[in-house]
């Protein structure tokens, strides 16, 4: 990406982290407020990652997208379980819900990480097999 769309994407995430911190700031009191801002600005950068693909390879779209999911559903659950009002075993149980999100979501990248580097191994041997010959 060249040009002006090559600021889309870094503006964005720049964007982002500054709608988290008014959010948290200055919205502490009020967890919806603090909701809405956080699931607009991550579903902006999502459809941002989506239209203008700044990553180039497909696979790296679909997991910076996947990863922008789970950093949405993070957020949500630590926003729910840091109400007050709850009681402590909704709020364990919502733990343990995050836990296993982000445990599927490291598993996730690390399996992703792992198949891109067997490709290349893979691609690599061949070209030195190729010269070979």
């Amino acid at each position: 990406m060249r040009g002006a769309k090559a600021l889309v994407s870094p503006i964005f995430y720049q964007c982002r982290l500054v709608v988290l911190v008014v959010a948290v700031l200055y919205y502490s009191d009020n967890i919806l407020v603090q909701l809405q801002l956080i699931q607009y600005s991550t579903f902006g950068l999502l459809a941002m990652l989506g239209y203008f693909r700044p990553l180039g390879d497909r696979i790296d779209t679909l997991h910076s997208i996947f990863d922008e999911i789970v950093i949405l559903f993070t957020m949500d659950l630590l926003l729910f379980s840091s109400d007050p009002t709850l009681d402590p075993e909704k709020r364990i149980e919502l733990g343990w819900g995050m836990m296993a999100l982000l445990t599927f979501s490291i598993i996730w990248g690390q399996g992703v990480l792992l198949l891109q580097n067997c490709f290349n191994v893979k691609q690599f041997l061949k070209l030195k097999f190729l010269k070979r010959k």
